[in-house]
């Protein structure tokens, strides 16, 4: 069944944000065309359709201080791309502090000067005391109790000392865990004065500029989605069974520019809204990857299911 759907591209623009994730909005229409709406994906956008919001406010979520690094109007975007970035100099020297201590205990474990010394030494003392027991048992009183006795403490002590190198290299490894936490816990804080483009996109409009102070909830740019959009439309279930849209595939043919061209895409229905709305229609969403740039707000397209 082929459905003509009035296809406006309104686009996949959202606030960036930290970690966010907006919720789809019900799109109402009061006639019996089915509805239509275009969302992005992934999630993380702020999503419009005539007008009307499509998700919730995305927001800063890194740590205030002044912008080094902004956004600027038209700027292309990658996944993952630096958009913005505050002043992290305390954070990288306290991440620099954490590395250097993590190496020093690496390489107090990686050495084995005090382990062999205090190892030798145990010999050395277990040797003598055994000499000096063994000469007393050939010739009783060969060696004099009292520097008998001073070999044995010296013995035992020696003995101690190593198994007390050992604990302190035990010790040792478990402050290194310690260490190496912190030091990947700086590490992290410095990433927090980033902001990433969750996107493949456009940046649409900067709220922050360089220089300007930001903090953690306040918006920093406006992205529209470039890759990937999300049709959202409303249909009748005396038309569609609404139990049996989901892994069904569909064609989307768009008009470019109403020049005659057209371009065609397709995707599979990944939601159905189990509820009907106010007007007796219930939602399907399908997904559809976008291999160029090439869609506009308020073109006009088809879908059919196939």
């Amino acid at each position: 069944m082929k459905t003509i759907i009035a296809l406006l591209l309104i686009g996949s623009a959202g606030l960036l944000q930290g970690c966010a994730y907006p919720e789809p909005a019900k799109d109402e229409q009061n006639d019996a065309r089915p509805a239509i709406g275009v969302s992005g994906a992934p999630e993380g956008s702020n999503l419009y359709v005539d007008g009307l919001a499509m998700g919730a406010t995305a927001q800063y979520d890194g740590e205030a201080g002044v912008l080094l690094v902004a956004p600027t109007e038209g700027e292309y975007l990658e996944v993952d791309q630096l958009i913005a970035q505050t002043d992290d100099t305390d954070a990288k020297w306290a991440a620099k502090a954490s590395e250097y201590a993590v190496a020093a205990l690496q390489k107090d474990l990686e050495s084995e000067i005090r382990l062999e010394y205090s190892k030798a030494s145990r010999e050395v003392r277990r040797v003598a005391y055994e000499k000096a027991q063994r000469a007393n048992q050939i010739t009783p009183g060969a060696i004099p109790d009292i520097e008998l006795r001073e070999l044995e403490f010296q013995y035992k002590e020696a003995r101690l000392s190593f198994e007390n190198t050992l604990h302190e290299r035990a010790i040792t490894e478990i402050n290194l865990s310690e260490k190496n936490a912190e030091w990947q816990r700086t590490l992290a804080l410095m990433e927090r004065h980033k902001v990433l483009s969750p996107i493949r996109g456009i940046v649409a409009e900067v709220e922050k500029r360089k220089g300007e102070y930001v903090r953690p909830g306040d918006p920093v740019a406006r992205l529209v989605q470039l890759d990937r959009v999300r049709i959202s439309a409303k249909l009748n279930p005396s038309d569609y069974a609404m139990d049996a849209m989901v892994g069904r595939n569909v064609r989307i043919t768009i008009d470019i520019g109403g020049s005659g061209r057209t371009e065609t895409f397709e995707g599979v229905i990944a939601f159905a809204d189990p509820e009907l709305d106010a007007s007796g229609r219930f939602e399907v969403w399908a997904e559809i990857d976008v291999p160029n740039e090439n869609l506009r707000d308020g073109m006009q397209g088809t879908m059919e299911f196939i």
